[in-house]
């Protein structure tokens, strides 16, 4: 605790007036009473529209930052959007004051980096501002390369810093690169408290997560998040439709493969399609590739078109009832 810059965040609940109005309408604001944080990381994680940024940017300003971004020492508006939130949260710090600090939010760091071009461009006895990210205004390079300027240049170690959605403008090779710039700040006595959607920043180990939700905020494991869940999901080979003998592939949801064989039929077609020394797509076999993954959709088509699959070929059985289930898109 003695090493921490901030402590914990309380909601002064007896001084909010209307919890049906916002953003104390919000169930993570709504439910909030102290929330603990941690020395090294603290991750707020939640759907969009949940409050997480909300929360993150009311912590920013009630530690003396700048609704829109920047260090302590930004005054700039462009708009005044931010919510009251922060007249009504206490923080509670601890013993020792960061020598740095910045609160970054993705959404309005463009105006971040123009406040920097007009400071330098009047006159002033110290040096241009943009030499602390890196040498150059920020306006000449791309958005992922600005941010990594700040994270890289203008993060210089032992501060607290606030970051909504950082990953906005990263790859995923530049997050990587980020999370390796968290732990050296971190292992040089910073302090973060990070809202984001990103798999990769929130495995940082030493860290705690917080979920905002309908069901308000609680603490979780990295493992329970929606971003680890659901990418697990998505990466982790499972059953896709191949044919319309209701066979299933088990291949990834990228990597789908579909061996379409027409059923036989006495229908005008099938007798033109039996004719044929190139089989067509059977409806059922239209209406499944074009339900997975954007195999497109086209009367006529002829079978064996495959997409990649590096996967397995074990097969097995399901009811016909789920390949009628699937309807088949408006064509043109």
């Amino acid at each position: 605790m003695e090493s921490q810059f901030l402590v914990s965040v309380r909601l002064r609940r007896e001084d909010v007036t209307s919890f049906g109005e916002y953003p104390f309408n919000l169930p993570a604001i709504q439910t909030l009473d102290a929330l603990e944080l941690h020395k090294s990381a603290t991750f707020l994680v939640g759907e969009n529209g949940s409050g997480k940024s909300t929360l993150l940017e009311g912590i920013a300003v009630a530690a003396g930052f700048n609704a829109e971004g920047g260090s302590s020492n930004f005054r700039f508006s462009t708009s005044q959007t931010h919510s009251g939130l922060h007249e009504y949260l206490r923080l509670s710090r601890g013993i020792l004051k960061p020598r740095d600090g910045y609160f970054l939010r993705a959404e309005s760091f463009y105006n971040v980096a123009t406040e920097i071009d007009l400071r330098d461009s009047e006159p002033s006895f110290g040096p241009p501002i943009s030499r602390s990210y890196g040498g150059s205004s920020l306006h000449t390079r791309s958005h992922g390369e600005a941010f990594m300027a700040l994270f890289l240049h203008r993060f210089g170690g032992h501060g607290l810093y606030l970051l909504d959605e950082p990953e906005a403008a990263l790859s995923a090779q530049r997050q990587l690169a980020l999370l390796v710039r968290l732990h050296q700040l971190v292992s040089s006595g910073s302090q973060f408290v990070i809202a984001t959607h990103s798999p990769i920043l929130l495995s940082y180990p030493d860290a705690l997560i917080y979920q905002c939700s309908e069901r308000g905020i609680e603490a979780i494991s990295y493992e329970e998040t929606d971003a680890f869940t659901l990418t697990k999901r998505f990466l982790k080979p499972r059953c896709c439709v191949i044919c319309s003998s209701n066979r299933v592939q088990n291949a990834s949801l990228s990597q789908v493969i579909l061996y379409a064989r027409a059923s036989p039929s006495t229908s005008t077609a099938s007798k033109r399609q039996a004719t044929s020394s190139r089989p067509r797509y059977s409806s059922a076999a239209r209406r499944i590739s074009a339900a997975l993954r954007g195999v497109m959709y086209s009367p006529g088509v002829p079978c064996e078109t495959r997409v990649r699959c590096l996967t397995s070929t074990k097969t097995v059985t399901i009811p016909s009832s789920a390949i009628r289930s699937i309807s088949p898109p408006r064509t043109r």
